[in-house]
């Protein structure tokens, strides 16, 4: 499914003389000039580029505030690194909406959320200091840049990965709050044995979603000069 999306996307783009798709490309600096941007940006071969663009707009994700710095803007901004648990709960059959149980956040009583993804996979947010948020993971800006600085081992974890231990263990933490919610959830266990098989059956349920979003933009796209530059950041 997500192959065939992504031919008929390939496709659509490159009947649109106006739109270019740059992949593995990091941009290096922006300077502004009076009829829009100058983007300077290194491809995957370590090559160094530049074009002219009418209007930019910044989707940097939590590194937003580097484009800001680029392009010499003050920004106020706030970063929190959190996790989010992926269980499996194979005994229940029924089909969840999204549930959001309230409680006061970064308490042992924080609220729970639950997200079904399918065939009984469940994401799992708990608003406390052991399953979902992490001491000093909440920073903000400064002066000297838009961009607010995550400590060191929370970049490893964006960069590299978690360790299992880590994982078991808060994955645990979140199933064991949200049995004080949900009769019989401490059935669910841990799952990291297939991160792809989960990453799978998610994507085949948001693929329709994803499909249309696409073919929004591709028409919005018709009358625009656009640069979509995926973005990698040292």
């Amino acid at each position: 499914m997500y192959l065939e999306l992504q031919q008929r996307l390939t496709l659509a783009l490159e009947k649109l003389t106006s739109c270019h798709v740059h992949t593995s490309t990091k941009v290096t600096s922006l300077a502004e000039k009076s009829t829009g941007w100058q983007v300077s940006y290194q491809d995957a071969t370590n090559q160094r580029h530049q074009i002219h663009v009418d209007y930019l707009v910044n989707a940097g994700g939590y590194r937003t505030g580097t484009i800001d710095d680029f392009a010499h803007i003050p920004r106020q901004r706030m970063v929190e690194f959190k996790a989010a648990c992926v269980t499996h709960w194979s005994q229940c059959d029924v089909q969840w909406p999204e549930v959001i149980f309230h409680g006061e956040r970064g308490t042992p009583n924080g609220n729970g959320t639950v997200n079904t993804l399918s065939d009984g996979f469940f994401q799992l947010h708990g608003m406390t200091q052991d399953i979902t948020l992490f001491k000093n993971g909440l920073v903000a800006s400064n002066a000297n840049s838009a961009q607010p600085q995550l400590d060191s081992s929370f970049k490893a974890k964006l960069q590299q990965h978690w360790s299992q231990q880590e994982i078991d263990q808060r994955t645990q933490r979140a199933i064991n709050h949200m049995a004080q919610f949900v009769n019989k959830f401490d059935q669910a266990t841990v799952e990291v044995e297939n991160p792809y098989l989960v990453l799978n059956k998610f994507q085949e349920m948001i693929q329709p979603y994803v499909q249309l979003m696409c073919l929004i933009l591709i028409n919005a796209m018709h009358d625009l000069r656009l640069l979509k530059l995926h973005l990698h950041y040292p």
